[in-house]
Parts: structure tokens; sequence; C-alpha cells
């Protein structure tokens, strides 16, 4: 795998970056996620179940981001949270 390291030029201000590059997290309300949100399941445990269901969770998004060039890894791990 190859990552890459932002280096600044005049266009982008001497940042390493120009524009902005979205990172989501979608968790689909399955039937599954509705019933654990109704039953006020912590958020955690409902992260799982939509782990197991192919949510993608925000940080691999960026590292995903990040493999492909489009970002950096210390730009991901800055902007978002390690999970547990």
């Amino acid at each position: 795998a190859r990552l890459y390291k932002a280096m600044g030029c005049d266009r982008c201000g001497g940042t390493g970056y120009l524009g902005r590059t979205g990172i989501y997290e979608l968790l689909p309300l399955t039937e599954s996620i509705r019933r654990h949100l109704l039953q006020k399941t912590d958020s955690a445990s409902i992260r799982k179940v939509g782990a197991a269901q192919g949510m993608v969770p925000l940080r691999q998004a960026g590292l995903q981001l990040a493999l492909e060039g489009k970002t950096t890894l210390r730009e991901v791990l800055r902007v978002t949270q390690e999970e547990d």
C-alpha cells in the first residue's frame, strides 16, 4: 500500500490540501437496527449490529480514502476518533 504525505504549494496555500472531501458513515435503518433503537440499546451495541450488516465505520472509510490517495493518513487520524 502507498500512503501520501501532504506537500504544500502556492495553489493550496502551503497546506497540501485543496478543496474538501467528505468522509461518511452511513447506518441503514434495517429492521434489526430499528428493534435495537426501540429497545434503547446502547450505541456500541448498535454499531456492532451495523458493522455486522456492512456499515463501514468513519475512520475505516477515511483510511480507504487515504489508500486511494485522496487524503493523507495524518488528516484521517486528525478528523476521526478511534473506535472501541
